[in-house]
């Protein structure tokens, strides 16, 4: 999805097959990921606003409750939106995380939603900003104003274009909406001006070329690519965005195949762009990292089964970063790995069997501004270790963590999902700090599945945090505190 204001998105956004989204796509014009930002445990306090009241944050649906929250947005102002998929509505929080407003409910109305799975930011023909939904149980897409109100709606259920068939994700490329007609096996585009207008249709259900098998999801890549989860045909398409005369998307290449060879994938689930559009793609099943030229040529590998350094067990998210490189949430071996942009193991997050000896940071009062002591570092895990990398709840142990994000200077957050926390590294790889624990109240996780990092309306930095098991998401200040 894009940010407000239309602009594209540069990174890849996935989704993995068969199950429900339960990862947040955090984007905003002026996101974490692209300005430099503090690290995360030599920020500053802030000041930390009222917090709703504790409770029991069960899957519920009244106001500020959900049920199964999938996609989510974020306004330039701070202002969050989500898409509340279990209630069939959306809802928006102030940047305070305040119940702001919510619309929709369930039904095939004007406004109303059959499960809900994504929601981008938009501008119109007239610069008018707009909330794009993905109302997939309806087979349209819907348009709102910033109030909820509903503004226009096109497609219906069908094979024609502008019909479609279970659509499963959005996102804005310039100012047309680009959708994953997950069921009909294509992509189409539509523009929106006084009434929708249909831009191209492309794909077809097959294993050729520019065919689909159930595609998931699309992202938008560098120098107007279009990237495509061809999920069924164990592949990435590269589309150029305006590669005929009339501006209509061109296959450009595959990227993959099924199989174990160079090249080949077996169900990929995770992929990133760099600053030099080089496509990192996480090959799941076979536990490994393949490296991908912008031309779409393979360019090398890395990692294969097993639990030695630089080996992997089903790994399920990637990302990169200029200062970082390339980490790994290598979720069968419950760590994270760290490599050069050339493959190289830098380091591993996650001790062999013992404990990092480091101190948490201390939970500052409400007007405390002071900046926090660092914390006592110890060296990261090199390579040459025995390998036996099994879970544990010590600092810088992990149970099977799954969601990873990285700041511009590298410091490291990992969604540490078996243990109902999160945990932070500095750019050496040495444990910085954690927070949360098993539970329901403010501050407290069931499983989280995925972080992200925005900067609210008064540009301060938040971690946002899919807090899965408990239907919800929550933010905290950079030092762990509840936001």
């Amino acid at each position: 999805m894009a940010q407000d204001g239309g602009s594209p998105s540069a990174a890849p956004c996935t989704r993995s097959p068969a199950m429900l989204v339960t990862g947040v796509a955090v984007v905003l014009a002026m996101s974490l990921l692209a300005a430099a930002a503090p690290d995360a445990a030599h920020a500053q306090f802030m000041p930390t606003p009222t917090p709703p009241a504790a409770g029991n944050y069960t899957a519920g649906d009244a106001d500020g409750q959900f049920s199964s929250p999938e996609g989510i947005a974020a306004l330039r102002n701070g202002t969050i939106i989500v898409a509340d998929t279990g209630n069939h509505r959306i809802q928006a929080f102030h940047p305070n995380g305040t119940f702001a407003f919510k619309f929709g409910m369930q039904g095939t109305g004007d406004g109303e939603f059959m499960s809900p799975k994504d929601v981008a930011l938009y501008r119109d023909g007239t610069y008018d900003l707009k909330f794009i939904v993905a109302d997939t149980g309806n087979h349209r897409i819907q348009a709102f104003h910033p109030n909820g109100t509903f503004a226009y709606k096109f497609g219906m259920q069908g094979t024609g274009d502008g019909e479609f068939m279970s659509p499963e994700g959005v996102v804005v490329d310039r100012n047309q909406i680009v959708v994953a007609d997950t069921g009909n096996h294509r992509i189409q585009a539509i523009s929106y001006y006084l009434s929708p207008r249909h831009i191209f249709t492309f794909g077809t259900n097959g294993t050729g070329d520019g065919e689909f098998d159930m595609p998931r999801s699309v992202s938008v890549g560098l120098h107007d690519r279009l990237l495509v989860a061809d999920t069924g045909n164990h592949r990435i398409q590269v589309l150029e965005r305006y590669g005929t005369r009339d501006n209509r998307p061109a296959f450009e290449s595959v990227i993959g195949s099924h199989g174990t060879g160079d090249g080949e994938f077996d169900m990929p689930l995770s992929m990133s762009v760099d600053y030099s559009d080089r496509r990192f793609v996480a090959d799941t099943g076979n536990h490994r990292i393949q490296v991908f030229n912008p031309d779409g040529t393979f360019a090398f590998k890395f990692g294969m089964q097993g639990t030695g350094d630089g080996e992997f067990m089903s790994p399920k998210g990637v990302t990169s970063s200029f200062s970082l490189g390339v980490a790994v949430a290598d979720t069968g071996n419950h760590r994270v790995q760290v490599f050069d942009r050339d493959g190289t193991l830098r380091y591993i997050l996650g001790s062999q069997g013992a404990a990092n000896d480091t101190a948490v940071l201390p939970t500052p009062g409400a007007n405390d501004t002071a900046v926090p002591p660092a914390p006592v570092l110890t060296p990261p895990n090199p390579p040459g270790g025995d390998g036996n990398y099994t879970a544990g709840d010590a600092d810088g142990q992990f149970s099977s963590p799954e969601g990873i994000a990285a700041l511009r200077n590298g410091t490291i957050i990992v969604a540490d999902t078996g243990n109902h926390r999160i945990q932070a590294f500095h750019p050496d790889g040495t444990f910085a700090f954690k927070f949360g624990m098993q539970g329901t109240g403010d501050g407290e996780f069931m499983s989280p599945k995925d972080v992200a990092l925005y900067r609210d309306g008064t540009y301060d930095l938040k971690f946002i945090v899919a807090d899965t098991g408990n239907h919800r998401i929550q933010a905290f200040h950079p030092n762990g505190t509840f936001a």
